[in-house]
C-alpha cells in the first residue's frame, strides 16, 4: 500500500541520555529512542524495514513503551506538506499528544487522521478518559466543517469501536453483557469498544465530520466466515482459517 498507518508502536521516543519514565525531561516525540542496546537493535530494525521496503516513516511516541502512532508513506509518493500530532486545532504543529496517539498529515488534495484512541477501560476514571478523547475528536471534526469542508479527511487507526451491531459478531449480546457490569452507567456496561455510550458517540463523531464508514459501505454485510477482532468471535469455534 502506498500508505500505512500503525497503532500502538510501543517504541519510546527520543529523549536525552538516562532520561527515566515521569522525569519531565524532554522528548523528540518524532524520533525513535536509542536508550539502550535493545531499543538501538529496534531502531535500526525499524530503519531497515522502512527503507527496503521503500517508505518514509513519521513517528508520534510516548515517553516509555506504551501506546505511540507510526505513518508509513512510500517514497515514490507524494509526501505529507504539513504534520500535526494533537487533537488540539490551536496547539503548536510541534506539540505532540503525550502518549503519542494522534498523526494529522496534510497532502496536497486531503487530509489524514491517524488516532490510536485510547481503551474505554473498566473504571469510572478510564470512561471519563474516553469521553474527554471523544469530545476532543468531535471538536476538531466541528472546527474543520463536517461535510462542508473544503479539504476531504479519512480517519483510519484503531478507533477502539464496533460502530454498530453488524460491527460486533453473530452473539452481539455476548460482548454487551459479558464484561464491565460494574459501570455506574448502564450504557457504560460490556466489553471496552462495544458498549452503547460508545458506540452513541462515534456515530455523532461521524456526522460532526461527514464521514461514511468507507468498509461497511464498500462491505454492507458482514460475513462472520471472514470477519473477527482479535478478541475472537463470539458464536463460532474460533477464528477462521483465513484469519
Amino acid at each position: 500500500p502506498d500508505v500505512v498507518f500503525i497503532s500502538e508502536v510501543r517504541s519510546p521516543a527520543l529523549g536525552p541520555a538516562g532520561c527515566k519514565k515521569g522525569d519531565g525531561q524532554r522528548r523528540q516525540q518524532d524520533k525513535l529512542s536509542r536508550a539502550s542496546h535493545s531499543l538501538a537493535s529496534e531502531a535500526d530494525a525499524i530503519a531497515r524495514f522502512v527503507r527496503e521496503h521503500g517508505y518514509r516513516a513519521y513517528w508520534s511516541l510516548a515517553e516509555y513503551k506504551y501506546a505511540g502512532t507510526g505513518l508509513l508513506v512510500k517514497a515514490a509518493c507524494e509526501q505529507p506538506h504539513a504534520l500535526r500530532h494533537s487533537l488540539d486545532p490551536d496547539a503548536a504543529a510541534a506539540t505532540h499528544q503525550t502518549e503519542g496517539r494522534v498523526i494529522l498529515a496534510s497532502f496536497e488534495r486531503f487530509d489524514l487522521l491517524g488516532t490510536y484512541t485510547p481503551n474505554n477501560g473498566g473504571s469510572e476514571d478510564a470512561h471519563a478518559r474516553r469521553r474527554r478523547w471523544d469530545e476532543a475528536c468531535a471538536a476538531l471534526l466541528q472546527r474543520r466543517g463536517g461535510a462542508a469542508a473544503a479539504r476531504p479527511l479519512v480517519w483510519l487507526g484503531d478507533l477502539n469501536v464496533a460502530a454498530e451491531w453488524g460491527d460486533v459478531g453473530p452473539d452481539p449480546g455476548w460482548f454487551r453483557d459479558k464484561n464491565g457490569q460494574g459501570a455506574a452507567h448502564a450504557d457504560d456496561r460490556g466489553q471496552p469498544g462495544f458498549t452503547p455510550n460508545e458506540q452513541a458517540r462515534f456515530r455523532s463523531l461521524l456526522a460532526a465530520g461527514g464521514l461514511v464508514d468507507a468498509y461497511r459501505t464498500l462491505h454492507p454485510v458482514a460475513n462472520w466466515a471472514t470477519d473477527v477482532t482479535w478478541r475472537g468471535c463470539a458464536g463460532k469455534d474460533g477464528p477462521p482459517a483465513a484469519g
